[in-house]
């Protein structure tokens, strides 16, 4: 009886919490929304249930910006059962700590917002040339990157070991379910306005 008298004598149910949410959700702080605006290609995504949606191409863009806030609409393209898909979501930022920067993308199978996880290295556009997006359980995940080939060849070993390393490839919750990389060659050849642009 004693024994169980110090271990939760001794128990620090907040760094336990602590410990827990960290490992079931992240976010990065401080993101330079003006780094995201632009043209995204979906180049990993998470598996879902139903409508499989591809060669996903999203514009954010600018709407409103203050010193700590910024408002942005997110127009998202893709190929769902060889018809164009087209969705409209926002984002939003009210400060500059973790989590504080939200994106919906509007797809009625992504009802929660997604927070970034990760950013990548600034290119010569002074925009981030991938991000990682996640939801808390860290399920759904998607990586979105500037140009498809340039971070197949660049970044996309360093991504996927970050995701696997940090839990994000094969999450708990998917059941067995892992992420998958886009074929971003197949997607150029498929559909006209993948890489051009709509």
């Amino acid at each position: 009886m004693e024994f169980r008298y110090q271990i939760l004598r001794n128990f620090d149910a907040e760094s336990l919490s602590n410990k827990l949410y960290s490992s079931l959700y992240g976010a990065v702080g401080d993101v330079d929304v003006l780094m995201l605006m632009g043209k995204w290609f979906t180049v990993i995504d998470s598996p879902r249930g139903g409508r499989l949606d591809r060669c996903t191409v999203a514009f954010y863009e600018l709407l409103q910006k203050g010193f700590h806030t910024a408002t942005f609409s997110v127009k998202q393209y893709s190929i769902t059962n060889d018809e164009l898909l087209s969705t409209v979501g926002y984002g939003r930022k009210y400060g500059n700590e973790a989590g504080e920067l939200l994106i919906n993308t509007g797809k009625q199978n992504d009802p929660c917002p997604y927070s970034i996880v990760r950013t990548g290295p600034i290119n010569t556009n002074n925009q981030y040339d991938y991000v990682i997006l996640s939801q808390p359980l860290k399920y759904p995940t998607v990586v979105l990157a500037r140009d498809p080939l340039k971070f197949e060849k660049l970044y996309q070993a360093e991504v996927k070991e970050f995701l696997i390393t940090n839990l994000y490839w094969k999450p708990v919750v998917t059941f067995g379910g892992e992420l998958f990389i886009v074929n971003a060659t197949s997607c150029i050849l498929s559909n006209k306005y993948y890489y051009l642009g709509i």
